[in-house]
């Protein structure tokens, strides 16, 4: 009696022993077949064919139909082609997880208490490993149980149409084992996790932007304007860009072209190319990825700002692109359009929209006495003649190339007058305008386009202006006459 007592107590004190050198080496002697069966569930079993990109899915590892199981070894291989390990969560023993661990519709598996040979992932080699067994006395295990969950971020969707089948995780290694010293092993089938993915479309190519900015007051005004890229998808792997844009010399000079945040943030800061031409209207800069950059690069997404350009302006100017180029790092191994497993950069597809400096220039002109014309315009607009004769005043006027005008002229009535007489001549031609009145002011809107030269305003009445030059004229002339009266004095 006292013979087998020592028996039990010593088997007692090694199990735990075996079962934790049987998880880390010792294979059992049947592999496959058997009863049990040990699989995957995922939450699901598609993707796609929306972008999955970022996506995660979390899939649970379980044994069924095993009996008196008590310890087991799983090695699984995660596919890193198309996923990141992102997190797993053990689900031993079952007394901690007596309900079903989703996705799996059943509990942890092992009973109390259980000892850990291993427990890890191997981010080099991309192991999942867990090796657990129960301690005497606990019971063994029977039915179905769930190892753990794992949680996987998609890092890869192929473009096409249809769909493929990828081996998501892989059983590498597998052991089950039962009470005993040794531990007999437990024969099973396994499934590795397949996954259907269905191929996303192309994502659209970025939008290519230039700001519209607005000001009205005092000219001339510095400005800074962006130039932005939009819904840029990971998938065109940007690596530079080239871009020539317009702008009217004559409204507007250009001080300054910077790199802006999304370019700095995507090292897109290697200079190919940077003129500024201020007597044709012209920018041209060309960026590419820094070469230092290279082997530490995150492929640039989203929305950003590629360029601001610092302007100083006296009136509106379209600010245009004339010609654009995104170029995208090489993959030779996509075969769709428009890469074609071209060994070399491709020309990213993409939209542009055109911007403009809608600068509304805020100018008064004095006449007479105090009595001053305020001029509104987004375009070239200066004083260059009024008549008391005719009780007209002149405005020079310029537009950039085929835009609009829109002028609003406020004369005092006390100048010109009276209300209802006003008239608005285009090149000496009578045009529709918009004109109010306040009770001081005439308020005069009008629209002309680049084929405008001149802006007349008339009314029945002006006052007559007197010129600085007119009013010494006048007292000298008085001053002359004075003297010689005064020398030679009138006889009757």
């Amino acid at each position: 009696m006292t013979r087998k007592k020592a028996l039990l107590l010593l088997s007692l004190l090694l199990l735990p022993l075996a079962l934790t050198v049987f998880s880390m080496g010792i294979k059992p002697s049947i592999a496959n077949g058997g009863s049990a069966r040990v699989r995957f569930i995922p939450e699901r079993s598609e993707l796609g064919p929306q972008n999955e990109i970022g996506n995660e899915i979390k899939v649970a590892v379980v044994i069924e139909n095993v009996t008196d199981l008590y310890g087991l070894s799983v090695k699984v291989y995660i596919n890193d082609t198309y996923f990141d390990y992102v997190s797993h969560a053990t689900t031993i023993p079952v007394e901690d997880y007596p309900d079903p661990v989703d996705p799996s519709p059943y509990p942890g598996i092992l009973h109390a208490d259980v000892v850990a040979a291993k427990d890890e992932y191997n981010a080099t080699t991309h192991i999942l490993e867990i090796g657990y067994s129960s301690k005497a006395p606990a019971p063994t295990f029977s039915g179905n149980g769930t190892v753990c969950t794992i949680t996987l971020r998609v890092i890869n969707h192929p473009i096409g149409s249809g769909s493929i089948d990828v081996v998501a995780i892989k059983f590498i290694e597998i052991k089950l084992a039962g009470y005993g010293a040794p531990p007999p092993p437990i024969s099973y089938t396994s499934e590795d996790l397949v996954l259907t993915m269905n191929l996303r479309a192309q994502p659209p190519g970025p939008t290519l932007k230039i700001d519209e900015y607005n000001y009205k007051g005092a000219t001339p005004h510095r400005a800074a304007i962006n130039v932005s890229i939009l819904n840029l998808d990971e998938y065109w792997d940007l690596t530079g860009f080239d871009l020539k844009i317009s702008f009217n010399p004559v409204t507007v000079q250009v001080e300054n072209v910077t790199l802006g945040e999304f370019s700095i943030r995507f090292n897109l800061t290697y200079q190919v190319h940077r003129e500024i031409d201020n007597e044709n209207g012209t920018i041209w800069v060309a960026y590419a990825l820094e070469p230092s950059a290279l082997s530490d690069r995150t492929i640039p997404y989203g929305n950003g700002t590629l360029l601001t350009i610092e302007i100083n302006a006296n009136f509106s100017s379209p600010i245009k692109f004339v010609e654009t180029k995104l170029a995208a790092m090489p993959h030779p191994e996509r075969s769709e359009e428009p890469w074609n497993n071209q060994p070399y950069a491709i020309a990213i597809p993409h939209t542009t929209v055109d911007g403009k400096a809608d600068i509304i220039s805020v100018k008064s002109y004095p006449i007479v006495d105090d009595l001053s014309v305020t001029v509104e315009s987004n375009y070239y607009i200066d004083l260059v003649y009024s008549s008391t004769t005719h009780a007209t005043i002149i405005f020079k006027v310029y537009v950039s190339p085929n835009e609009t005008a829109n002028t609003t002229v406020y004369v005092p009535l006390a100048l010109m007058f009276p209300e209802d007489t006003f008239a608005v001549l285009v090149n000496g031609l009578p045009v529709d305008a918009n004109i109010s009145y306040n009770g001081t002011h005439a308020i005069i809107n009008v629209e002309y386009t680049d084929e405008a030269i001149s802006l007349g305003i008339e009314s029945e009445n002006i006052v007559p202006e007197y010129s600085a030059w007119f009013l010494l004229s006048a007292i000298l002339s008085t001053a002359g006459m004075i003297f010689f009266l005064k020398k030679y004095p009138l006889s009757f």
